[in-house]
């Protein structure tokens, strides 16, 4: 609460406006400030790695997280973030990559899931007694944007991310298309020619009600 009292609204209180699908399958929108790393309502973390200091009393420092609406880096130390909204993303790719002992922690995925359409989101990092460590490169108009150095099971967080965008991409176009259907029917009634008898909507070419049959004006 501390650290919300002294950021600067103009730098950090910058929201954007998405799409979510409640468990009843409707859509809904939330807003999130992608410059923090708190997560607004509606938004799911579904990975992270933090970094912390201290030996007794530990704070975090740097946290890299992917959630259901962005990507994003956080320093603690000196309030400054990088981030990207998934739906902006071109691709995200695996460089660097090499295999270690399993038991050394690169980042956790949560496991957490919500209402999907047609599918979940990517958690699993198999059992095997040693794992792919490899850095992961969030590319934004064909340049690396973010990289998430040195992280287990780099295939995992792709497909993960990957998953996630293409969710809300999907989301972001049903709410396109209603819109537009929307668009339509309002310009159908501007131009439309109203029935004085049974108030039937007709076309502006109508001479009489497709409806009733009345005379139109």
């Amino acid at each position: 609460m501390e650290v919300l009292r002294n950021f600067d609204i103009v730098n950090y209180g910058e929201p954007f406006r998405l799409p979510y699908e409640n468990d009843n399958g409707s859509i809904v929108y939330t807003e999130i400030f992608p410059k923090t790393p708190y997560l607004a309502e509606k938004e799911v973390l579904l990975w992270y790695r933090i970094e912390t200091k201290g030996v007794i009393h530990k704070n975090i420092s740097w946290i890299e997280a992917i959630t259901n609406f962005r990507v994003f880096q956080y320093n603690f130390e000196n309030h400054l973030a990088n981030y990207i909204i998934l739906t902006s993303l071109d691709d995200v790719a695996v460089t660097n990559r090499y295999r270690v002992s399993q038991g050394q922690n690169y980042g956790v995925f949560t496991g957490q899931r919500y209402r999907s359409m047609g599918g979940g989101f990517y958690t699993s990092t198999g059992n095997s007694r040693s794992t792919s460590v490899g850095d992961v490169v969030f590319m934004y108009n064909g340049k690396p944007l973010i990289k998430f150095n040195q992280v287990s099971d780099p295939s995992g967080v792709t497909k993960l991310a990957q998953s996630a965008r293409k969710h809300l991409l999907s989301l972001q176009k049903i709410v396109m298309k209603e819109q537009k259907k929307n668009d339509v029917i309002q310009v159908d009634k501007i131009n439309s020619n109203v029935c004085p008898e049974c108030k039937f909507n007709n076309p502006t070419s109508s001479k009489y009600c497709n409806q009733c049959g009345s005379k139109l004006s």
